[in-house]
């Protein structure tokens, strides 16, 4: 059991960070674009609901246009469509998940 979960988690997380040292080519196929991703979609989420629109600039600023960006967020640098994507994925769940969920119930 243990084994399969190992397998799994190898398979979703890849070890790689770089494109060319991995088996999968193409979306969130290397642990950098991971991270970027869950970064901006837990950006988004918070940004959303505490309507903190501040911070959803302070964050775009410091993904496209920053380099005063700290070492362990260097991803955002790299891969700024994954964190920007996620991001809009975040706020747009939450803006606009009770409307849909409403609108699915009335159907």
């Amino acid at each position: 059991m243990i084994d399969r979960v190992a397998a799994v988690w190898d398979w979703l997380v890849p070890s790689a960070r770089d494109e060319s040292e991995t088996k999968r080519d193409g979306f969130l196929s290397t642990r950098r674009e991971i991270h970027v991703a869950v970064i901006g979609l837990t950006v988004g989420v918070v940004c959303a609901l505490a309507q903190a629109w501040e911070l959803a600039g302070l964050f775009v600023f410091a993904t496209l246009g920053s380099k005063l960006t700290p070492e362990h967020l260097s991803g955002l640098r790299r891969e700024p469509w994954y964190a920007l994507g996620m991001f809009l994925i975040g706020v747009g769940g939450v803006r606009c998940g009770p409307a849909l969920v409403d609108l699915v119930a009335t159907l």
